[in-house]
Formats: C-alpha cells, structure tokens, sequence
C-alpha cells in the first residue's frame, strides 16, 4: 500500500475518533515484525529509544509495515535531524 494512503487512513480514524489498535515492538527481528503485523493493528511502534534496533532493521519494520498497509510510528533514539531525516527517507509515518 502507498504510504500516504497508510498515513491518510490513520489520520482519519483519528478525526473520527474511531476505535484503533496498535503494537509496538522492541526486537529488530523481522519474524517479530510479522507477528504483531496479522494481529490486525492499524499502526505499529517502533522503539528505537529504549532498544538495540539499529538503521537496517528499522528500515525493514518500516517496510513490512507499508507492504500490508499499517503505519509505521518510531520513537527516535536521538533528536538529530540526521537521524530524522534517515527514518522519513524509509518510509517512516
């Protein structure tokens, strides 16, 4: 799914106010990722802060999060815009 049709369709059900489910993840492995992606969640976290999840793997949760449709929502390790700029050029919501 294109990202700005995944990051559209939260934003509605924001201003909707309807019911949304999310996960969060802390572990880099893909297997993970996948798991909590058939649970039916509309975004997933990822926490990038608090864990040893480095670039690649953030990159591929982003990217397992677009290939079904959910948005994908990381808390950053560091305020630099270095860092910022990385996860937004990898599709991050």
């Amino acid at each position: 799914m294109e990202m700005n049709l995944t990051r559209k369709a939260l934003k509605t059900k924001f201003q909707n106010r309807s019911l949304i489910f999310a996960g969060w993840t802390s572990i880099g492995h893909p297997q993970v990722t996948e798991v909590l992606l058939r649970s039916s969640v509309d975004w997933l976290g990822i926490d990038i802060e608090h864990s040893t999840i480095n670039q690649e793997q953030s990159q591929a949760i982003i990217a397992a999060c677009h290939s079904v449709g959910v948005s994908c929502l990381p808390r950053i390790a560091t305020h630099s815009q270095e860092a910022i700029k990385r996860l937004l050029d990898s599709g991050a919501d």
